[in-house]
């Protein structure tokens, strides 16, 4: 109200409200019908008496007629009838109206206890829900409010802002949300309506409003105790604003069942658990979408629908008739966010959508020209977020939509490959400058880039680019061994080995080599050979030192026979001297694997001048802290029986492995851990390194590693007294070795392993807890048998348990069963020992 209006206009105003006619309220006051006119038309006052009556007749409470008949007769402002709490006027009757839904609100329970605490803070006045269309705002909201509404005296309510576009609506919105009937503009009177009130205004769907909203600052600093909770695809930008993401919802899978059951009773949820889980990763937990696909249930299997869905938009959508058109389709969601963009960011979200598992600022700059202010606009209208290690994301489904708009404007060729030429530079980088005090943050760099790597080198395919790809692929040598893609890096290099030139090139030498590196710890020891054999041969024919150096290191690590692959380190050894000085970080490994393989045949003081030479060259070149050696000192400490030197060695190395991030050897020395803590009697420590090891092999698909952690879970278990599930983990270990074990292994091959014969030592220590006498008698042979063959010395607290074991059984068995089952364990085949070691 303001004093603009008068008296006469504001009587008139009301009785209209209250549907009375002048001559009704003439005869309900005991006046004249002309005298009711004159005073609408303010030409008259009414008496003190006159103005009681009228009072009563409006329906004003009994604490308003004082005031009333104050301002009827000119002695207060118009405006006093709405100050005071408790203080309504006719027609300004509160109460909460907030929708009711015909589903179950489902989930979101840890938002809501964070929402609903913030609305209970005295300092949160404007508290924006923000998120991309379909992501459930308005429920949350609604459920929101009605959780905390009996602390607002004056109630909730709730103003659907949807057919909105002009924010100096919004008052009007909220007033006839209100219920209420103003003499004048509401933008003026409102606030001072609602001054002394304590109520909760939900503002739904507010992002199309943009400049103007500066009226609810003003709402906020006239009425004290009005508390709003906005729901918007984009940030208000008030000051006052507090602002709460709304992300994927955690109970999509039980929203896909609900909603599905509705149209095709007889869906069977936990059947199709699998692909229901598929299809809420593949819209990324979003409502909208989650709902949209159950409702294909009655018409196609959930893994149709996941594969229509991967095939772009069209399926997200619906026919039911009582939903909002805007949210019938995701389609239509996201034609309503493009159509509030500028064309700077339709331009930028496009050209992102090519990025996969999020990007940083300086390739968002480079692929599609969007500084941090326009990505800072995308996050701020919900398209594209933030993640804690300040990466960007954007939903899969808005990148769809995105793709499908840079298609359109015909930019996808150009900005694909943009993106292609960035993760083939970072590839390159990456390959140079592994063995320098960079390498291990490029490591965590490509670790973080893999998505994109996958997608540059697809890209590159598609486009015939299969030298580029071949480039790229090899270049990542390092990383698919060590970062955990070993089965991707084996798939991506066999796809393009096949597609690319076959004449020589370095290129093809050195995705070869990687190829053949790989194969191995997949379970393809066959298949490697078969890359080893073209390896050497091409690497002389390409008379490249470094690529020679790397080719006969590579095959040394896979020949059995000691001698043989010693002399062909050996070989390589003058071809380092020809190698750049950022080259230089190989020779480290070399002398590493050199120091590894006399350590193995028992000549530890050769081992230990080798491990120190590498030592010795990775510090005047200041190599990465990766390629340190703390760690294989300390295996040396195990070999001389030295177990706490040993032990504080390897425990360093595993935490300079933490550091680097390095999963690899990370769990590679997790396992030596948990071996050095077993002997020590450290069970709990051990138990607790070696499943961390075994969990990071399995991410790995490392069956050589997953076989090795087993032997050492089944040799802790042994250790204390849990003999059955010694054997269980013993079994598994040979029958995962026994797949990664070419059937015509001999000693010259090197799947026969140290770590192979050890397993096989501890399946024979099982089997004599277990009283199989004859089996231990079989195993111990073999091991000695394959030990012999490969000049292995098992460690020495191993090795003397097996000398006890052994004796023990020797004891147990006559003399013909005693050389029975050791002339079965000198002769058995390694594969069928590994498959039959407890029959």
């Amino acid at each position: 109200m303001t004093d603009t209006y008068s008296f006469g206009e504001w009587l008139k105003q009301q009785r209209k409200q209250l549907r009375l006619t002048q001559r009704e309220v003439a005869t309900a006051v005991f006046c004249s019908t002309a005298m009711i006119k004159k005073i609408e038309a303010d030409e008259r006052q009414p008496s003190v008496e006159l103005a009681q009556a009228l009072a009563v007749t409006l329906q004003l409470s009994p604490e308003q007629h004082p005031i009333f008949v104050e301002i009827a007769r000119g002695e207060r402002p118009l405006d006093a009838l709405a100050e005071g709490r408790g203080s309504r006027g006719a027609g300004e009757s509160f109460a909460s109206s907030l929708p009711t839904s015909a589903t179950p609100f489902i989930g979101r329970q840890a938002e809501l206890i964070e929402i609903t605490a913030k609305l209970h803070q005295p300092e949160c006045r404007l508290l924006t829900l923000l998120g991309p269309g379909g992501m459930g705002k308005t429920r949350l909201a609604i459920e929101a409010a009605r959780q905390v509404q009996a602390n607002f005296a004056d109630g909730v309510v709730f103003v659907n802002l949807t057919a909105v576009s002009d924010p100096a609506l919004i008052p009007d919105a909220i007033a006839h949300a209100l219920n209420l009937s103003l003499p004048g503009p509401a933008d003026k009177h409102l606030p001072r309506i609602l001054r002394q009130r304590q109520m909760l205004i939900v503002l739904d769907n507010c992002e199309q409003l943009g400049d103007g909203l500066e009226w609810l600052s003003t709402l906020l600093a006239a009425a004290p105790n009005i508390t709003l909770l906005a729901t918007s695809r984009e940030r208000l930008q008030l000051a006052e604003e507090w602002v709460f993401s709304v992300a994927g919802l955690d109970a999509a899978r039980e929203l896909f069942g609900q909603t599905a059951v509705r149209v095709k009773p007889d869906f069977d949820v936990q059947a199709e658990e699998t692909a229901v889980r598929h299809i809420c990763q593949l819209v990324e937990n979003l409502p909208l979408a989650v709902e949209l696909a159950a409702s294909w249930t009655p018409f196609l299997t959930c893994d149709q629908i996941a594969e229509q869905i991967q095939t772009g938009l069209d399926i997200l959508a619906t026919t039911v008739r009582n939903i909002p058109a805007r949210h019938r389709s995701m389609q239509a969601v996201f034609d309503a966010s493009w159509q509030l963009l500028t064309e700077a960011e339709r331009d930028a979200l496009m050209r992102l959508s090519v990025f996969r598992g999020g990007w940083r600022v300086a390739e968002a700059t480079a692929v599609a020209k969007a500084t941090l202010f326009l990505l800072r606009g995308l996050v701020e209208k919900s398209l594209v977020r933030v993640g804690k290690n300040g990466r960007f994301h954007i939903h899969e489904l808005t990148r769809q939509y995105a793709a499908a708009q840079l298609q359109a404007a015909g930019a996808e060729k150009e900005t694909r490959q943009q993106h292609a030429n960035i993760f083939f530079a970072l590839a390159e980088r990456f390959e140079q400058t592994q063995p320098t005090p960079e390498g291990p943050a490029l490591f965590q760099q490509v670790q973080q880039e893999f998505r994109n790597i996958e997608a540059a080198l697809q890209w590159l395919l598609d486009s015939e680019q299969s030298s580029q790809a071949l480039q790229l692929a090899g270049n990542l040598g390092l990383f698919w061994f060590g970062g955990g893609h070993r089965q991707e890096g084996v798939r991506w290099l066999e796809t393009i080995l096949a597609r690319s030139d076959q004449a020589d090139s370095i290129a093809r030498c050195a995705a070869l080599l990687t190829m053949a590196s790989l194969l191995p710890l997949v379970g393809r020891e066959q298949d490697a050979a078969a890359y080893m054999a073209q390896l050497k041969p091409m690497a002389y024919r390409l008379e490249d030192p470094y690529l020679l150096a790397r080719v006969l290191f590579t095959v040394s690590l896979y020949l059995g026979d000691r001698e043989e692959a010693k002399r062909t380190l050996e070989e390589a050894l003058p071809l380092f001297d020809l190698i750049q000085d950022e080259r230089k970080g190989d020779i480290v490994v070399f002398y590493g694997f050199y120091g590894d393989l006399l350590r193995e045949t028992g000549q530890y003081a050769d081992a230990k001048a080798s491990y120190q030479k590498a030592e010795e060259v990775r510090l005047r070149y200041g190599f990465s802290m990766a390629d340190n050696h703390t760690g294989n000192f300390g295996r040396l400490a195990l070999q001389e029986g030295n177990l706490p030197e040993a032990y504080a060695l390897v425990a360093e190395q595993i935490e300079n492995m933490r550091q680097l991030r390095h999963h690899k050897w990370l769990a590679d020395w997790l396992v030596r851990l948990g071996e050095i803590e077993t002997y020590l009697g450290e069970w709990s420590a051990a138990q607790t390194h070696l499943q961390e090891c075994f969990q990071l092999m399995e991410a790995m698909a490392d069956l050589r590693g997953q076989a090795d952690v087993s032997a050492g879970l089944g040799y802790l278990a042994l250790q204390r007294g849990e003999v059955a599930t010694a054997v269980a983990h013993l079994q598994n270990s040979l029958r995962w070795y026994a797949e990664i074990t070419p059937p015509t292994t001999t000693t010259k091959v090197r799947a026969l392993t140290p770590e192979l014969i050890d397993a096989i030592l501890r399946a024979g220590l099982a089997a004599a807890a277990n009283q199989q006498p004859t089996q231990a008698a079989t195993l111990f042979a073999a091991a000695t048998r394959f030990a012999s063959a490969m000049n292995h010395f098992p460690p020495p607290p191993l090795a003397q348990a097996m000398e006890e074991a052994a004796t023990a059984v020797q004891s147990t068995l006559s003399a013909a069963e005693w050389e029975t089952a050791v002339a079965t364990g000198q002769q058995i085949p390694l594969t069928k020992l590994l498959t039959n070691a407890f029959a």
